[in-house]
């Protein structure tokens, strides 16, 4: 039984095969993330490894959906992933709604004010307020 099986070409020239690459990016992006968040919640990454890979990633995203919305190829990535059926609800979600890695919220200081509600005081008088640095304590009477 002979078969017949012909090649089927994507593009015609390079600036349509350039097209498909740029599109094939965003895809690879959106699953590779899909696959770390993934990895993430089942503690299969360390927290350090998932944040500079997340961050890596979204920054990827940026650019390759600043181009590709640019140029006129995509509407903007939600219609892509609805054309191309991409079901990557997690990736959705970091790369469409967050833009900040999960462990960036745990790994974060940001300034905290002291006030006498933070520690108790044994003698129940008001502590003096302090703001956030130190050197610049603010007394009270």
């Amino acid at each position: 039984m002979a078969s017949s099986s012909s090649e089927v070409k994507l593009y015609g020239n390079t600036k349509e095969r350039r097209q498909i690459d740029d599109l094939a990016d965003l895809y690879s992006i959106i699953k590779a993330t899909e696959a770390l968040e993934a990895a993430y919640t089942r503690d299969a990454v360390t927290p350090d490894a998932y944040e500079g890979e997340c961050k890596r990633l979204i920054s990827q995203f940026k650019t390759t959906e600043s181009a590709l919305v640019s140029s006129g190829l995509i509407s903007d990535v939600d219609s892509f992933m609805t054309e191309y059926a991409v079901d990557t609800p997690r990736a959705r979600n970091r790369l469409l709604l967050r833009y900040i890695p999960h462990s960036f919220h745990a790994s974060c200081h940001l300034p905290h004010t002291i006030t006498q509600f933070d520690t108790p005081s044994a003698t129940n008088t008001p502590r003096p307020l302090l703001t956030p640095y130190p050197t610049l304590a603010v007394k009270t009477k």
